[in-house]
């Protein structure tokens, strides 16, 4: 991890305690914390909006909520911590949250480009570690949330532990993928998430629409 991701991820985790760090200790790795989940849901903030990604797509959906946060700050004029942005990920946008040590262990790079998925950077000619932290803990700092569909979850980590030469370790691999987020927490499902934000008063955008 480079320096300024270091810095920016020690300063998210001392402002805003992330939601898996919120959740119940007496429930299991992956189990859904509604208690949390809604408790965060219904944070006050003058203003609410989340976002929903499907796609990795070079991080859209983190330029959109850093927008929307400093328009309502700034261009708006509400300040800051006026507003709670949140995302729904799901498919391959959640590997956006996965810590540094799982992209290079499950080799997540390989696997975007063998789908053809969008990276932020060509492949290979770069370092094999997620590029996006940085903006990850930034957003966190200011308050954001991100929820991260269960079923997603389970079938993109299988699919890059089998990507990975893991094929018998689906499970094993999402447990570590689940110990090693960067932030956020599971969600029953992306719509779920997404129903339960707007019946909490969010305003819906949606980010990417393609795998």
């Amino acid at each position: 991890m480079n320096r300024g991701v270091f810095l920016a991820s020690a300063a998210a985790s001392a402002a805003i305690p992330s939601a898996v760090a919120a959740a119940s200790p007496t429930l299991p790795i992956g189990a859904f914390d509604r208690v949390a989940f809604e408790a965060d849901l219904h944070r006050p903030a003058r203003h609410k909006q989340v976002f929903a990604a499907t796609s990795l797509d070079h991080g859209a959906v983190l330029n959109y909520m850093a927008n929307s946060l400093s328009g309502y700050a700034e261009g708006y004029g509400d300040g800051p911590g006026s507003m709670h942005v949140a995302a729904v990920l799901y498919g391959f946008s959640l590997v956006l949250l996965l810590q540094e040590e799982m992209w290079v262990k499950y080799r997540i790079r390989e696997g975007l480009a063998a789908l053809a998925i969008p990276d932020p950077v060509p492949f290979p000619d770069v370092p094999p570690e997620n590029p996006y932290l940085g903006q990850v803990a930034a957003l966190v700092a200011q308050g954001a949330s991100f929820y991260v569909c269960s079923h997603a979850f389970g079938g993109v980590t299988r699919f890059l532990a089998k990507r990975a030469g893991f094929d018998t370790q689906g499970d094993a691999v999402r447990n570590d993928c689940l110990a090693h987020l960067a932030a956020g927490m599971l969600v029953p499902a992306g719509p779920v998430g997404l129903n339960a934000a707007q019946e909490a008063h969010f305003t819906f955008f949606q980010a990417t629409m393609t795998t």
